[in-house]
């Protein structure tokens, strides 16, 4: 299931990159947070050591079906911001930024047993506000390595089938959740 999610990732990563015109340096990558959450980071400059950035996530994602049960699990995400580099060496550049996001997760499971089948699910929109603070190593004139995490501010609104809706407000500030990419730097104007 894991490789389905990168190949899903990097055909959806060279359709929607492919017809971009090609104006100012942009930089395409793969990320990775825990070993079940896979993203595409895309960043476009706009001016001297400022990037928009992109993240898309998808992780987590099981579709299960036997006989008498079937069960399906999907997260996505989307996150956007601009992205401040200050120099420290050569090959080492911090990073850090305003990132807000929203992630998609719904659950879907359906049992039968004899001649009645039971459905549980639910649908939960998770807004959030983060501030992604890191640093990118060059390994090549092409390539580099970026680490950082995002403490965030996070509000979740969560339906269900036949239950009422219900509301959550969380922070998110704990450095377990490092991530990882590995970038590669596309020809542009730079």
């Amino acid at each position: 299931m894991k490789k389905l999610n990168l190949l899903i990732i990097l055909c959806f990563a060279v359709m929607v990159f492919s017809t971009l015109e090609v104006k100012a340096q942009r930089e395409i990558g793969v990320s990775l947070n825990g070993l079940s959450n896979f993203g595409l980071v895309y960043k476009v400059k706009k001016a001297e050591n400022k990037y928009l950035r992109y993240h898309f996530a998808y992780f987590d994602n099981s579709l299960e079906s036997q006989e008498d049960r079937f069960s399906l699990a999907l997260n996505v995400g989307f996150s956007a911001g601009i992205e401040k580099r200050k120099a420290i060496t050569e090959d080492f550049t911090f990073v850090h930024g305003w990132m807000p996001g929203i992630t998609v997760s719904t659950v879907y499971t359906s049992t039968t047993v004899g001649n009645n089948t039971v459905e549980n699910g639910n649908l939960v929109l998770t807004p959030r506000l983060g501030y992604v603070i890191g640093g990118l190593y060059q390994i090549s004139d092409k390539f580099y390595i970026g680490l950082d995490i995002i403490p965030s501010v996070r509000g979740a609104v969560s339906w269900g089938i036949n239950q009422a809706a219900t509301y959550n407000l969380t922070t998110n500030f704990n450095i377990d959740n490092v991530g990882l990419s590995v970038v590669y730097k596309l020809s542009g104007k730079g």
